[in-house]
């Protein structure tokens, strides 16, 4: 019953129906520089399966847009028991390749937990691409790269840490009807050397 609960609340916000085009952060390692609009809950769930532990991680990710520039966000996965709240602040605009920056704070009430990353993102045509520079007890720093074809997003990142190792991580984001986003990412974590992979499936949605 317990497993069954934590699907329901991470699935059940996904029947929203949503308006206007989604902007989601998942599945993604990497913060962009955007906010969403001003009035707009965005629901971001999703599930990784661990090929090493054999073990399923659900997440949720609640952002609400406090104004065109702020949102306030909310996150809370299965793996472990904290519970992190965030806000966003949209700096600026990017235009063309030149960054649009802005800046993410979270913090744990639970394990006192603190994290502050500058975002940085531009594009040209259907290239893409983010800029992470961070911190949360540690320095860590994430790059990405993309590519959009129409409703498709093709993305592969990068991320280093000068305590816990490195990440790779990619996948594919689809827009469908209704500006419901779905998502497939892959990629591994790598500690010591050795590597532990990962599979995932998500969705995001919102509403107003």
């Amino acid at each position: 019953m317990k497993t069954i609960g934590s699907i329901l609340v991470f699935v059940l916000p996904l029947f929203a129906i949503a308006q206007e085009t989604i902007d989601v952060q998942r599945p993604t390692l990497t913060e962009s520089n955007t906010t969403i609009q001003k009035k707009f809950i965005q629901f971001e769930s999703g599930f990784n399966y661990s090929l090493d532990s054999e073990k399923v991680d659900f997440s949720s990710f609640a952002r609400f847009g406090v104004t065109n520039n702020i949102e306030v966000r909310v996150f809370k996965s299965t793996s472990d028991k904290s519970f992190q709240c965030s806000g966003k602040v949209m700096i600026r605009e990017s235009k063309d390749l030149f960054p649009g920056i802005a800046l993410t704070m979270s913090y744990d009430p639970i394990f006192f937990f603190q994290d502050y990353r500058l975002c940085f993102t531009g594009s040209k045509g259907s290239f893409f691409y983010t800029i992470n520079a961070a911190h949360n007890g540690a320095w860590y720093g994430i790059g990405l790269v993309g590519i959009s074809l129409s409703d498709f997003n093709l993305f592969g990142e990068y991320q280093i840490n000068e305590f816990t190792g490195h990440q790779v991580n990619g996948g594919v984001t689809y827009i469908i009807k209704n500006e419901v986003q779905l998502d497939v990412n892959g990629g591994a974590s790598i500690e010591n050397g050795t590597a532990f992979p990962y599979l995932g499936l998500g969705a995001a949605f919102r509403v107003k």
